[in-house]
């Protein structure tokens, strides 16, 4: 009843490399003082493809996936490897405004992903 976004991130060797191994992908909120870049990523929306005929056979999730970093290398390598994890199964439907965070100081970028899912 998820969207598939941790599993897809910590099967990708790119996002590993740069999100730790396991991969820094957090529902929800991040762990307390978690170490950067890291992955936070909520349940937007969604909905069963329903049929006439029977149980629906897929289900459709949106998420929005939201990455925090301390520096530009680090921010840019984990925007590039979540987002190219996420396309290889998903849609990357929208990318939110992001930038440095005034009371952090930290660097977040946000983007929104829809998925259909088998049952």
């Amino acid at each position: 009843m998820f969207p598939p976004i941790y599993q897809l991130v910590a099967a990708d060797a790119a996002c590993k490399a740069v999100l730790g191994t396991p991969p820094r992908c957090y529902f929800g909120l991040a762990e307390e003082n978690a170490a950067r870049p890291y992955v936070v990523w909520h349940l937007a929306g969604g909905s069963p493809e329903n049929l006439l005929d029977g149980p629906p056979p897929h289900d459709h999730f949106a998420g929005q996936v939201d990455i925090v970093a301390d520096d530009q290398t680090s921010y840019i390598a984990a925007v590039t490897a979540v987002r190219a994890a996420l396309e290889r199964v998903g849609n990357v439907t929208s990318y939110n405004p992001g930038g440095k965070n005034a009371e952090t100081g930290r660097l977040e970028y946000s983007f929104d992903a829809e998925f259909h899912v088998t049952r």
